[in-house]
This record gives C-alpha cells, structure tokens and sequence, in this order.
C-alpha cells in the first residue's frame, strides 16, 4: 500500500492529460517529464494499463454518498475472502515506476498492481 504515486508522462496521450489537469499544470508535467499523484488529493488518479495505452482513472472513492467502500485501498486478504465480490473487480496494471508511503519514494521494478 502506498499513499502516493510517480509515473512517467511519456506514455500518456495529450486528450488523456487534458480529461484531468490543467495547460499549466500539463507543462509542468511535461517540464519535468513526471507525475506525482497522492491519494489525499481531491481528484488523485493513477495511470492504469489499458490495450487503448495509458488511461488515467480517479483513485478510490471518497464520496459517501456513491455505494462503494470509502476507501482507495483493497487488501489482498479481503479480495481473497470475497468482500470485494458484489463489486466484480478485475485486477489491473498500475503504471506507476515509484511509490510514496510515510515521508519516503521507493521504487517499483515492473510497476504495481490494482482492481
């Protein structure tokens, strides 16, 4: 689990950047050739692997008025027992090259996974 994520722009298409951020903010990422997205952002997303490309998709749900789990996180635990099931989640590749969790980056080697 992580709080926040690192991934390249490279892979994301203009029309993909334009559905999320702002010109100004799409020229910084351009800049620095990098996204950083944290969970506790109000519109934090993560960029799923897709046959289309690269997708950006909202991270977890922190409205309590949509019926699904306020939460941006599903333990595998869970997954396993079926709490998730009602939900029918299919597991994704999350593209992101690096991971941020209690003041600290580490690296991913191959990227992580997801529902």
């Amino acid at each position: 689990m992580c709080g926040g994520v690192g991934f390249k722009i490279k892979n994301i298409s203009e029309a993909e950047l334009k559905k999320f951020y702002s010109p100004e903010l799409i020229r910084r990422f351009k800049t620095s050739q990098r996204i950083e997205s944290f969970f506790w952002y109000k519109d934090a997303v993560l960029p799923i692997k897709t046959k289309q490309g690269i997708e950006l998709k909202f991270w977890g749900n922190k409205d309590e008025k949509i019926k699904l789990p306020k939460t941006g996180w599903a333990k595998e635990e869970s997954l396993r027992i079926g709490k998730w099931n009602y939900l029918h989640p299919e597991p994704v590749d999350i593209a992101a090259d690096s991971g941020y969790e209690k003041k600290t980056w580490f690296d991913f080697k191959k990227g992580t996974k997801g529902i």
